[in-house]
């Protein structure tokens, strides 16, 4: 339908605006054309370096970007095609510059060819002798080499490639206990070592077991009662006596330890056995004598012979030990001393305990002898 002669055409739809006043003196500015963009299809009208959010890529422009690490909803300037056709040339150029990668042969060079193997028996006795000193010379270091290495480094090295000396295992195969060793003039010897754990026999033992000791251990074993022993120190001017404790008086030990690690008074293993050997110490006391004083302690670890425990204590355990630091451990030289002591004590019931099936052990404590 044509618009009537003398008024505007428009379109259906759009609404019309009246024109902008403008200032007098001026003229209308007109937007700067559009720049057209190296590789991106269609006309933007924005300004050439600027970057821009690209939301729906082409999918060659997509796979471009992608491989120079661009995600989707990322910015990128405007003339990136410029950027990627310099960056192109630039590596191609970087490539193809000898003077740039210098490459160790030029790019002209044929393939390496190895010549076919020759027998050494081949070869004339010339050639032979050649090849030989040069391998021989390979191996050996020169003078430079030589100086480097410091003194004595080079010869070492030559021995063990060329090694002279046979090692020869000189050492005698273990003996056992009832056989004596060969003697070189047709005689025997003693053996002087120990065919289980290799202690020199001829050292003396830091644990003697006297024959007293194995009369009291037996005695004391076939009564049921524990075993003591009086210990003379400080030129007989202390005597300390330890017995074995009981198996109920062995847990009560444990038992007061443990005691002590869940009321946080132990923190670590080692304050763990600390505590134990010390508890120990205190309950295998039997008396405590100098010229000065005589302190007894009682035979078991009950209240009949302790008496009714204080409010408080945890076990007689506890009460032993701190009774027995009260009275005779005062001091620190003391303390060490007596818990030496009883750690040789509690070795020598251990070696008797181990000589329980030995028979030659307890000859000489036959009942009659």
């Amino acid at each position: 339908m044509e618009a009537p002669q003398g008024r505007p055409r428009r379109r259906v739809g759009l609404p019309v605006t009246a024109p902008s006043a403008v200032p007098a003196g001026e003229t209308f500015r007109v937007p700067p054309p559009a720049q057209s963009i190296p590789g991106v299809q269609g006309t933007l009208p924005l300004p050439v370096g600027r970057p821009v959010r690209v939301t729906r890529p082409l999918p060659e422009e997509a796979a471009i970007l992608t491989q120079l690490g661009w995600k989707p909803g990322d910015a990128i300037p405007v003339d990136m095609a410029k950027h990627i056709a310099a960056a192109s040339k630039d590596a191609q150029a970087e490539v193809s510059d000898p003077a740039r990668i210098p490459l160790p042969v030029p790019p002209d060079t044929p393939p390496v060819t190895m010549p076919p193997p020759i027998d050494l028996g081949a070869l004339p006795p010339a050639s032979r002798e050649a090849l030989r000193a040069v391998v021989a010379d390979a191996n050996v270091p020169g003078p430079a080499a030589t100086m480097q290495m410091g003194q004595g480094v080079a010869e070492a090295m030559q021995a063990a490639a060329h090694p002279t000396l046979d090692v020869v295992d000189d050492r005698k195969p273990p003996l056992a206990a009832d056989t004596p060793a060969a003697d070189t003039a047709g005689g025997t010897t003693e053996t002087t070592e120990c065919p289980h754990c290799g202690w020199d026999l001829h050292m003396a033992d830091a644990f003697p077991i006297t024959e007293t000791d194995k009369r009291n251990f037996l005695q004391a074993m076939l009564g049921g009662v524990p075993f003591q022993k009086l210990y003379d120190l400080l030129g007989g001017q202390l005597q300390i006596t330890f017995r074995t404790l009981r198996p109920a008086e062995v847990d009560l030990v444990y038992k007061q330890v443990y005691v002590d690690r869940q009321r946080g008074e132990i923190l670590f293993d080692r304050d763990f056995y600390e505590k134990m050997a010390r508890y120990r110490m205190a309950t295998q006391l039997v008396d405590f004598r100098t010229p000065e004083m005589i302190h007894d302690f009682p035979p078991t670890l009950t209240e009949e012979d302790w008496g009714k425990m204080p409010e408080g204590e945890d076990t007689i355990v506890k009460y032993a030990y701190d009774e027995a630091l009260k009275t005779v451990l005062k001091t620190e030289s003391i303390l060490r001393l007596v818990a030496a002591t009883e750690a040789n004590f509690n070795r020598l019931v251990a070696k008797l305990e181990a000589h329980a099936d030995d028979p030659s052990f307890w000859e000489a404590t036959r009942p009659g002898t």
